[in-house]
Order: structure tokens, then C-alpha cells, then sequence
């Protein structure tokens, strides 16, 4: 209320004032913490960025949220196409037999 006396606030502007705003997002970064616990920590901060964002990528990439960059054909397309930009992602080199 003080903030919006002063001017810096704007008029419409609402306080949520609901405890639990932030478990949306909590929950979905869940399964990334069951990730973390397994590496046993990181010595350098490069490293645990790098690791951070390879898992944030992959289930990104589960989660069908890189699927729009994709070919929409058909379901077996789509995988193979997930497939193969997790593949350019992460530099991996992939041999078929």
C-alpha cells in the first residue's frame, strides 16, 4: 500500500498473498534434486552450470517442450527426431548398425 502511495507501484498491481505460490515451480525442479543428490556434489562451479543444464535440457526434451523445433509427422519420426537433436545437443557421436 506505501509503494502505491508513492507512486511506485502501480495502481492495479495485487499482493498475492497465497503461502504456497512457488511449489508449481518447486515441484518440477524435484526431480532434478533426486539427480543432484546422486553426483555427490561438484568441485568447480563450471562444472556443476554444465551438469545443471544437461539435466534441465533432457527433461526439457522429455517433456516435449523442444517438440514445436521438430518435424510433427508422425509419433516414430518425432522420437527419432528427439533422438537425434538430443545427439547434435550433446555432441554425441551415434553409430547405427
Amino acid at each position: 500500500a506505501r509503494l502505491k502511495k508513492e507512486g511506485r507501484l502501480r495502481a492495479d498491481v495485487e499482493q498475492r498473498q497465497v503461502k504456497y505460490l512457488n511449489n508449481g515451480i518447486e515441484s518440477d525442479h524435484a526431480p532434478i534434486k533426486k539427480l543432484l543428490a546422486g553426483t555427490g556434489g561438484f568441485k568447480k562451479r563450471k562444472r556443476a552450470w554444465s551438469t545443471l543444464q544437461g539435466f534441465e535440457s533432457l527433461r526439457m526434451l522429455n517433456k516435449g517442450q523442444f517438440d514445436f523445433w521438430l518435424r510433427q509427422d508422425e509419433r516414430k519420426v518425432l522420437v527419432r527426431e528427439r533422438s537425434a537433436f538430443m545427439n547434435r545437443l550433446f555432441n554425441v557421436e551415434v553409430i547405427y548398425t
